[in-house]
């Protein structure tokens, strides 16, 4: 039986306004990527070769921030995206995208997984080795949601004022 890869639909990679806390015009920057990692079995591990997506959008990410001269908010957007694109790719529907939006006094994280699993925090007991992620992305987080087809879900950073 062959299984479907969901599309990257226009509505999560165009129309930020109906879920992420800022209008489509403040953005100063908008880096968006997508990757076809391809459906895996039920409770099968990720392979090594797709998970290394997840470092490799990080070190995109904190290249914009670097860019932007934004360093003091990189290891926390670097935290951020490991949580959801970890969760992307465990819970997702065969494709990755992961999305930096850089406005004058914030930044968005959007990570598309093509899953209509909505993500909850939770709290995991001592033993449990998974189950944090997104209690981590509540707590670092300024704010976070999910797009209103839940194919996305996204967190905010807010830059702290620069000083003169």
């Amino acid at each position: 039986m062959s299984q479907s890869v969901t599309p990257y639909p226009a509505t999560t990679n165009e129309r930020i306004d109906d879920y992420l806390p800022f209008a489509p015009e403040s953005v100063l920057d908008d880096l968006d990527c997508l990757v076809e990692v391809g459906p895996r079995p039920s409770g099968s591990s990720v392979p090594r070769h797709t998970a290394e997506w997840v470092g490799r959008f990080r070190r995109i990410g904190a290249a914009k921030l670097r860019h932007h001269g934004l360093e003091a908010l990189i290891d926390d957007m670097m935290v951020l995206a490991s949580e959801l694109l970890t969760n992307g790719l465990l819970y997702g529907n065969g494709v990755l995208g992961f999305r930096l939006l850089i406005t004058a006094d914030a930044i968005g994280i959007v990570v598309f997984d093509g899953s209509i699993n909505t993500p909850q925090v939770r709290g995991a007991s001592v033993t449990e080795e998974n189950g944090r992620g997104m209690f981590i992305v509540d707590t670092l987080a300024t704010d976070w949601g999910v797009s209103p087809d839940g194919m996305a879900t996204w967190c905010t950073l807010a830059i702290p004022a620069r000083q003169s």
